[in-house]
C-alpha cells in the first residue's frame, strides 16, 4: 500500500479557492477535450454558438440575438438554459450530435443546424447571410479541424484519440 502524506491542515485548494466549489460540481463527468484544432476554432467556435441560439430561439430579427454572440470575438464561455422552451430537438440529442461532431465522426450536427435555424421569409438579408456564412466557417472548421484529426488519428493507429499540439504539428509535416 503506497504511503499517505500526513496533513496538519487541510491542503490548500487554490483553484476551488479562484473558481468556487460550484465551478467544480458543473464540470461536465465525462472527458470534452477533443484535440488541437489549429486553424479555424475561434470562427468556428462562433459559428456554433450563433447557430445554436438560433436553431434553439427561433430569431425573427438579428436584434433578438445576445450582443456577446454578434460581437467580432466569440465570448469564452457561453452557457444555455435548455429549460426554457420546447426545442426542436432534446438537450441528449444536440449533446450527443455535438460530441460525435467535435470527435470528427459525423457532421450531422450541421446538417441539423441547417434544417432548425431560422428559415421563414420575412427574415433580413443580414441574418439569411449571417447564417449561411456560420454553416460554411463550421463545415470548415470540422473539415479542418475535428475530421482532420480523426482521420490523422485512424491512419496512424493512435492509441488515445486526443492528438495534442505537438503531436498534430509532426503528422501534419508527414502527412504533406
Amino acid at each position: 500500500m503506497p504511503a499517505r502524506q500526513l496533513h496538519l491542515f487541510a491542503p490548500p485548494k487554490p483553484l476551488v479557492q479562484r473558481l468556487g466549489e460550484a465551478f467544480f460540481r458543473a464540470a461536465p463527468r465525462e472527458p470534452g477535450v477533443y484535440g488541437a484544432f489549429k486553424s479555424h476554432v475561434t470562427a468556428g467556435y462562433g459559428a456554433l454558438l450563433r447557430l445554436t441560439w438560433a436553431a434553439w430561439h427561433q430569431p425573427a430579427s438579428p436584434h433578438d440575438f445576445p450582443a456577446q454572440l454578434l460581437s467580432g470575438k466569440a465570448p469564452r464561455q457561453y452557457r444555455f438554459k435548455w429549460n426554457s422552451r420546447p426545442a426542436r430537438w432534446s438537450q441528449e440529442s444536440f449533446l450527443g450530435c455535438l460530441q460525435r461532431f467535435l470527435a470528427g465522426k459525423s457532421d450531422n450536427l450541421v446538417q441539423r443546424l441547417t434544417e432548425t435555424v431560422p428559415a421563414r421569409d420575412d427574415l433580413s438579408s443580414f441574418q439569411r447571410a449571417l447564417q449561411a456564412r456560420d454553416l460554411e466557417i463550421l463545415n470548415q472548421f470540422y473539415q479542418h479541424g475535428p475530421r482532420r484529426n480523426h482521420d490523422l488519428s485512424q491512419r496512424h493507429n493512435l492509441s488515445n484519440p486526443l492528438i495534442l499540439q505537438e503531436e498534430l504539428d509532426d503528422l501534419l509535416v508527414e502527412n504533406s
